[in-house]
């Protein structure tokens, strides 16, 4: 769901100073492997489907005649695989650990309802710092999302908010002292899909980029006004950063996240805690 903002109290820090490009070292193969296997909603093998492969390192293949494709000489490494095809909804990302051995993945691809979409705005321009970026958040946590769910909330008014997805999260570290958002909080963010057995039903919300089942992510989070346990990403996209394989990939585009983007997850959260720590003595 998202949180809407109309101001931002305080004085608006200066822009920080470019941060350099970390360094690392040169990606080598490694013995790890990804075996997927596509099938319609039949069970049938569906060939000349694209499966993208994403993470450490990023491949396509075609699927065979039966419906496989091989990825190998993986490093270990978490990775996304997206199965799509021309007319088909893609498939959900499917976040995997590679560590040296094969892991089995099935797909099915299913034809989709009619999409809806809708927009959502906060009206102006996301803070520019952590800083002030955690100021104005109830909680600061990283942690990994373990379950997820979309369904029809039928006190929310407009049709296209009455699809939400809730994400069950795995709290790693909470960076905000005093935080008042309990630890079993639920994710809630607008849209989703739903997968009715004979179709997809697509609700697509924007800005919002639905948060990965397997994945880790820093978030900035506010409370919900109405009395639920749920909370929000602060800003929607702008609040969310991915923490995979060492390295930050910010879920927006904006100022800060161009300026976090694919540096090192620990220089991201030692900035955080310093950040944490300026905005809760002053």
């Amino acid at each position: 769901m998202a949180i809407r903002s109309s101001s931002l109290s305080g004085k608006v820090n200066a822009l920080p100073e470019e941060i350099p490009t970390d360094e690392f070292p040169p990606i080598q193969p490694g013995t790890g492997r990804i075996d997927v296997t596509v099938t319609d909603r039949f069970g049938a093998p569906m060939k000349d489907v694209t499966v993208a492969l994403s993470g450490l390192v990023a491949r396509s293949l075609q699927t065979n005649s039966t419906g496989a494709a091989m990825f190998a000489d993986l490093p270990d490494a978490r990775y996304d695989v997206v199965a799509s095809r021309k007319g088909l909804p893609n498939s959900l990302p499917r976040v995997l650990d590679v560590s040296g051995l094969a892991v089995p993945v099935d797909i099915v691809l299913k034809p989709s309802a009619p999409t809806m979409s809708m927009s959502i705005s906060c009206g102006i321009a996301p803070p520019r710092t952590l800083e002030e970026f955690a100021a104005h958040s109830d909680a600061v946590v990283h942690l990994k999302i373990e379950r997820q769910r979309t369904f029809r909330r039928s006190q929310l008014d407009s049709d296209a908010e009455k699809i939400v997805t809730v994400s069950k999260a795995r709290w790693i570290e909470s960076f905000k002292a005093g935080s008042t958002i309990a630890s079993g909080a639920d994710i809630l963010q607008a849209g989703g899909r739903i997968d009715d057995g004979a179709q997809i039903q697509i609700y697509d919300a924007r800005p919002h980029a639905q948060l990965n089942v397997g994945d880790e992510y820093v978030l900035f989070l506010r409370r919900q006004h109405d009395g639920s346990r749920a909370v929000g990403i602060y800003f929607e996209d702008s609040g969310a950063f991915r923490i995979r394989n060492g390295r930050v990939e910010p879920l927006a585009e904006h100022y800060l996240a161009s300026k976090w983007k694919g540096r090192s997850t620990v220089k991201f959260f030692e900035a955080l805690r310093t950040s944490l720590k300026a905005s809760t003595t002053r």
